[in-house]
């Protein structure tokens, strides 16, 4: 019996599967040539034609013939005549629950029933109903077996429609996936559905394996096959259910971008119950590799989102912050409100419960690389960005993550090993590996990143063609102001104020004045021609005074610049970005505090030489 796997993500053909007629085999050149036709594929068995002439053209071995052809069954359609003179039959009709029957042996029951669990769309014993998700397999005809009463066989061919509709079901979401869905913008729903389709591949090996054992029809009964099947079907319908409770009975929302973080979810809670109730070892594996593996492509785009290879329009970034997209990107306001962990991230379905526990650091990396990489487009230099993309902890997380050290390598004959023989503790330590490791690899990269950027907005050059005050220059402005850093220069602009105090009717200033008094006093220090000079002339055209309190504005006329009007007075420092980022309104207050305080003190000894003149 033959049934076609998904391989590389091919589904089902319309057309009969041939024997490619290129291939450098000369044995399938020569199948090829004598079999074509253009029946559908998989079809009922009686609408098979027959292959006999296959056979005495060719020696072929019959493990190729398996593989590339749809073997008929080697009996025939039964006719619906009733054998009225069967004892059965007689006492069915004496009870009334006699009804018109195919009378089938054991031994054609378990061959159709293992064909239609291997994908058949059609038997003779069930039939795929069309459009529909749910229960889409149903008995098409009657059956009769001798030794077997209708109730007691009607009520086993319920078990395997049941669990052939869960079966056809994920056989259908891996065709959903791999057919409607693009795989650069579903990724993770296309690993998912790589583990599915492996999954499905190993039942389908299971399934052959039984159809060998069938046939011994002595040996190998319906009660046999329903034995068999117990361990497997419990594992598919766990999976199925997974999927119908995450999409809600439409593929359709296999697209919606908190699908991917439900599933996640639900593999990972499903797994861990499992293990805890000490249910099926096998299952609990394969779940987790079904995690690990969806989840590798979400963790390969936060990598790349940590390298600065990414856009604000990443479908990542909305999972993890809201934007505003009106503002931009280069108002200082964006990256403090607009980009922020989403509202109730803890109730959120859009993260991955993996992510929850390092949110703030995510949401701060991305909030460092965006703003590294507008800096860097701003100034036309994109050296800093090198340094972060040629991180050596990429490389260690990505061998961490590679497919191959997750994928689950059980097969499907270890599906009937004790669940005592499974170390159980192997793939939680390996999901609790990744949990670190992805925790160590968003605080290292949101160092590295938060280094460049500093490192980047102090640098200490000058204003170059593109006119970017860096956040070194502005800093060192401030200081040299602010906290009289300047020293004799600072010293000039206050005894310039405070030099006329003897002349009550002179200490007269306004605004104006005291912003034009300093401006003067570090443009004169362009003179020395020294480069902090230099800068300090060009930054103190953005210096301006200004009152804390709108009280003193009574009028236009000068006052009289007191020791209390001192500590109402603002020394602005406007700052463009990305300099405000640090330097914001609440830094500049703190540098005017001290700036006032210095002021003060400047004008109390003044004060105080007034009063208590030197001999």
């Amino acid at each position: 019996m033959f049934t076609r796997n998904y391989i590389n993500f091919q589904s089902h053909s319309p057309s009969v599967e041939t024997c490619d007629s290129n291939s450098p085999n000369e044995e399938f050149t020569k199948l090829g040539q004598d079999y074509t036709s253009n029946y559908s594929y998989p079809c009922r068995w009686d609408q098979l034609p027959s292959n006999k002439h296959i056979f005495t053209n060719h020696n072929f071995p019959s493990k190729l013939t398996r593989k590339n052809l749809q073997p008929e069954y080697w009996w025939s359609r039964y006719s619906t005549d009733l054998e009225d003179t069967s004892l059965k039959n007689h006492w069915l009709s004496y009870i009334g629950q006699r009804d018109d029957r195919y009378n089938l042996t054991e031994y054609q029951l378990i061959r159709e029933i293992i064909w239609v669990l291997l994908g058949a769309r059609g038997c003779f014993a069930m039939q795929l109903c069309k459009n529909q998700i749910v229960d889409i397999c149903c008995k098409s005809h009657l059956t009769s077996v001798s030794h077997l009463s209708y109730d007691a066989l009607d009520s086993l061919l319920r078990k395997f429609v049941d669990w052939n509709n869960h079966i056809l079901f994920i056989r259908l979401v891996v065709h959903f996936v791999v057919n409607k869905m693009d795989c650069i913008s579903h990724a993770c729903v296309f690993s998912f559905a790589s583990c599915l389709n492996g999954f499905l591949s190993q039942l389908d090996e299971f399934l052959h394996e039984m159809e060998s054992k069938s046939r011994n029809p002595g040996i190998f009964t319906m009660i046999s096959l329903y034995h068999c099947l117990i361990p497997w079907c419990n594992r598919v319908k766990i999976l199925s259910k997974i999927i119908k409770d995450i999409i809600e009975n439409n593929l359709d929302n296999l697209r919606q971008t908190s699908t991917t973080s439900t599933l996640l979810d639900a593999l990972r809670h499903t797994s861990d119950l499992l293990e805890d109730c000490g249910f099926d070892q096998y299952i609990v594996q394969v779940l987790r590799s079904m995690f690990i593996i969806t989840f590798h492509p979400f963790i390969s785009s936060l990598v790349q989102l940590f390298s600065g290879s990414a856009t604000l329009t990443d479908p990542l970034v909305k999972l993890f912050a809201d934007i505003n997209y009106n503002i931009p990107p280069g108002d200082p306001k964006f990256w403090s409100d607009a980009i922020k962990p989403r509202n109730k991230v803890l109730d959120s379905s859009y993260i991955p419960y993996m992510f929850l526990p390092i949110m703030d650091e995510v949401v701060d990396g991305l909030k460092a690389i965006f703003l590294l990489i507008a800096v860097c487009e701003k100034i036309g230099d994109y050296s800093f960005l090198e340094t972060v993309d040629a991180g050596p902890v990429c490389i260690s997380l990505d061998s961490l993550l590679s497919e191959q050290h997750f994928r689950s390598k059980l097969s499907h004959q270890e599906s009937y090993v004790s669940k005592n023989c499974y170390k159980g503790d192997e793939s939680r330590t390996t999901l609790k590996s990744l949990e670190s490791q992805l925790k160590r690899f968003v605080c290292e990269r949101r160092m590295l990143i938060n280094q460049q950027l500093l490192k980047l907005l102090l640098h200490s050059n000058m204003r170059g063609p593109n006119g970017l005050r860096t956040l070194g220059n502005c800093l060192a402005v401030a200081g040299a102001v602010y906290l009289f850093g300047a020293g004799y220069n600072m010293d000039d602009f206050g005894r310039q104020c405070f030099g006329n105090i003897s002349f009550p009717r002179a200490k007269k200033l306004d605004l104006v004045d005291l912003t034009a008094n300093l401006q003067s006093q570090l443009s004169d220090t362009f003179r020395n021609r020294h480069a902090s000079h230099s800068l300090l002339h060009l930054e103190s055209t953005f210096l301006t005074f200004d009152f804390l309190s709108v009280n003193q504005l009574i009028d236009d006329r000068p006052m009289e610049l007191t020791f209390d009007l001192i500590g109402n007075l603002r020394l602005n420092y406007h700052l463009d970005w990305p300099a405000n980022i640090i330097l914001d309104e609440k830094s500049i207050e703190i540098y005017n505090d001290v700036f006032i305080f210095l002021l003060q003190r400047l004008c109390r000894l003044n004060e105080i030489c007034i009063t208590y003149p030197s001999d």
